[in-house]
């Protein structure tokens, strides 16, 4: 499984003229960002905890500008549940956490604090403590909906619903009788025009949400369509009874009764018109 890494953009905490710094958290496949940063508190972006049923080690390396550190350990409610003595990435495992803290149906998160020790120069023994907050979020994202597909020329084009907490859509499609879909992610916007289809095949259509911490919703429906060439006019034409040689007639009798009927209210105008002039002239 490939290991992501969270680099964190770090503020330091100084004591005496010495700082330690977290610089780097590992944690199974999700690059976790890092938000609300302050000297002594470090919070992580929400991750899906489902995703490291695999790999639940997560490594924190540290850096210190200062005296030599004789020991450094990692505390969950207290307890110590790793420790080294060299600045080297510290880990543990997930489910030293989860065990004494059930993980929640929907999203939480839990405290880590890293702790350094050493001896002052009149021989004290000094601790330094950071604290890191771990945000986690298992809460799957609400179905999409397709409401509106447009076929065209080797192409369709999909309209979803917007969902809230929705940082992406992936789209799977393919040929309905295909078993293999394609998929397609779109991260902005809540329409996508999909290409290079194949024009008059069915093609079968889905649209997926999914949040920042990869949670996914379930399938929307399947809806379905079919990409058609564009006619051009004479294409048109010959599809509405045109004929092949492209000639076209005219032949409507009620047309023709009224243009009849126009004739003779022009002729019954210029009779009484001709009459007007008549009496004028006497």
């Amino acid at each position: 499984m490939r290991i992501l890494l969270l680099t964190f953009l770090l503020m330091s905490f100084h004591l005496f003229g010495y700082s330690l710094s977290v610089t780097q958290v590992k944690i199974g496949d999700k690059i976790l960002d890092m938000n609300d940063a302050t000297p002594l508190n470090f919070e992580t972006d929400y991750f899906n905890i489902d995703n490291f049923t695999d790999n639940k080690k997560a490594y924190i390396t540290f850096s210190f500008d200062g005296p030599r550190f004789d020991k450094f350990e990692l505390k969950h409610s207290n307890d110590q549940i790793a420790e080294v003595n060299t600045i080297t990435p510290i880990s543990f495992d997930l489910s030293s956490v989860f065990d004494t803290e059930p993980i929640a149906t929907d999203d939480g998160e839990f405290q880590i604090d890293l702790v350094a020790t050493y001896q002052n120069d009149i021989g004290e023994t000094v601790s330094t403590t950071l604290n890191l907050f771990f945000h986690y979020d298992n809460r799957a994202p609400t179905t999409p909906e397709i409401t509106k597909v447009v076929p065209g020329d080797k192409n369709v084009t999909l309209t979803w619903s917007d969902i809230d907490d929705a940082e992406s859509y992936e789209i799977t499609y393919r040929k309905v009788d295909d078993t293999e879909d394609k998929t397609q992610v779109v991260s902005s916007g809540l329409s996508y025009k999909i290409t290079n289809l194949e024009n008059e095949s069915e093609y079968q259509f889905q649209v997926t949400a999914l949040d920042k911490a990869d949670n996914r919703s379930s399938k929307s429906d399947i809806l379905k369509d079919t990409p058609k060439a564009t006619d051009d006019f004479f294409e048109y034409y010959k599809k509405n009874g045109g004929e092949e040689t492209g000639e076209c007639s005219y032949n409507n009798s009620s047309s023709n009764s009224t243009l009849i009927f126009m004739i003779l209210i022009l002729l019954v105008f210029i009779k009484r018109r001709d009459n007007l002039r008549g009496k004028k002239n006497d």
